[in-house]
């Protein structure tokens, strides 16, 4: 066929090589049937994955499956004889990898066999299955020599119907370590985040494309993924200009007009600050034993530390304040830094909020301030005590008890008993866990 010919007849091409592995360098041509006319035309593969896309959505299509019978098979394949009803041995085919699939199948090399009346599946291990009787009344079986293929009906998925439907999955993958603009080469690969920093998207990424990404650092540094100049990301409710991933985590985006969408995500914004006891300090999470940590490397939590301190003001001290009052979050020096919470060798309590149990609390004005402490101390009481009937002798004494600590001793020196008992603290049955914050 001359290169400037726009229209063709078309012919089977069933028994033509298969395809060498398409690069993007090479303008591939393929011919497409008008099947209202029944004329064919050339199209480059752009124009038909515009085409597959904006009519019946994202595609895939398996590579034919080649049988050359009495010469090597495809892996796990046998080929064999069966008796069918009619008394007449019949060939078949048992390929596992046929489970599931639709495939039309194609021995003559010019045209396709028909099912049900040639060939079927519906037997279980004879993915084809022969059902023909020859001229001779013997069954149809498979000959060496024979070479049979099998073509398969495309897998589509019609999710999110657009022109650009052909890419809204990824394919590939593209590393980036620190802040990085990402460009036209990251469209359609999974953005996979090796050293923190900030993420800036391409104002240029496709709409209705999934924008997948995930942090996997060795650290918890987390990283910021902005939206372009002049866009937006909708998150909680409102739009906004980045969002924050920590270790482990990952988010896919999509974008329309100057918005993007969050499809889904696992970060762990909602749990920043929350404590919780464990054995071995997981991602996102830190001992909170008193350390100073930089804003750069947790930007979520210095997030959560004004929200906390708006709801409640006073909780998030200065310097200078932090160094007396460590269980509470401590602005660092203002710029740089944060302080973390010493809750080493303390016991939860909920807080009173007005119940008025907690009585030193609520006197102190703290009964609203998450991370207050208290020193231990014992609830006021009173002990019944013990006094001397006599103390001119060692023998023959004898104690009487007074509640009330009068009496019992007359006008004859007071000598009260002091039972030592007990260790250095008062505190209940525990078991010694780390206390873990997340950010």
């Amino acid at each position: 066929m001359r290169p400037d010919v726009d229209k063709v007849d078309l012919y089977s091409i069933r028994e033509l090589s298969p395809a060498e592995p398409l690069t993007p360098d090479e303008d591939w041509l393929v011919a497409l049937c008008n099947p209202n006319t029944g004329v064919s035309y050339k199209a480059g593969l752009e124009l038909l994955g515009y085409i597959i896309s904006n009519m019946i959505g994202s595609g895939i299509v398996l590579p034919e499956r080649v049988y050359r019978i009495g010469e090597l098979l495809p892996s796990g394949v046998t080929v064999g004889t069966y008796m069918d009803t009619d008394g007449l041995e019949k060939g078949y085919i048992n390929d596992p990898y046929l489970d599931g699939k639709v495939y039309s199948v194609n021995r003559r090399g010019i045209e396709l066999m028909v099912k049900g009346l040639e060939w079927d599946n519906d037997q279980p291990s004879r993915q084809v299955r022969l059902l023909r009787t020859d001229a001779n009344g013997e069954g149809d079986v498979f000959n060496d020599g024979e070479i049979i293929t099998l073509q398969f009906q495309p897998q589509i998925s019609p999710i999110i119907s657009a022109p650009d439907a052909i890419g809204r999955f990824v394919s590939g993958v593209y590393p980036v370590a620190g802040n990085t603009f990402l460009t036209a080469s990251s469209h359609r690969k999974h953005i996979t985040i090796q050293s923190a920093g900030t993420i800036t998207l391409s104002s240029s990424y496709p709409e209705n494309v999934i924008c997948s990404i995930s942090q996997n650092t060795l650290t918890d540094a987390q990283s910021t993924i902005n939206a372009p100049l002049g866009q937006v990301i909708g998150f909680n409710g409102t739009g906004v200009q980045g969002v924050w991933l920590g270790r482990n985590e990952r988010i896919s985006l999509i974008r329309s007009g100057v918005s993007w969408y969050i499809v889904d995500d696992n970060i762990g914004y909602y749990r920043v600050g929350q404590i919780v006891a464990g054995r071995l300090r997981g991602p996102n999470q830190l001992i909170a034993q008193g350390q100073t940590v930089l804003r750069s490397d947790y930007p979520r939590l210095l997030d959560y530390l004004n929200r906390l301190n708006a709801a409640y003001p006073g909780v998030v001290l200065n310097a200078a304040s932090w160094g007396s009052a460590k269980t509470y979050w401590g602005w660092g020096d203002g710029v740089n830094t944060l302080q973390v919470p010493d809750l080493r060798g303390y016991f939860p309590r909920w807080l009173d909020l007005g119940a008025n149990i907690d009585a030193d609390r609520v006197a102190s004005s703290l009964q609203n301030k998450p991370g207050s402490a208290q020193s231990d101390e014992f609830k006021s009481h009173t002990h019944t005590w013990r006094a001397e009937t006599s103390n001119d002798s060692l023998g023959g004494t004898g104690w009487v008890t007074s509640s009330s600590g009068n009496g019992g001793a007359g006008t004859n020196t007071l000598h009260a008993a002091n039972d030592a008992t007990g260790g250095s603290e008062t505190r209940p049955k525990n078991i010694g866990e780390l206390p873990l914050i997340y950010v």
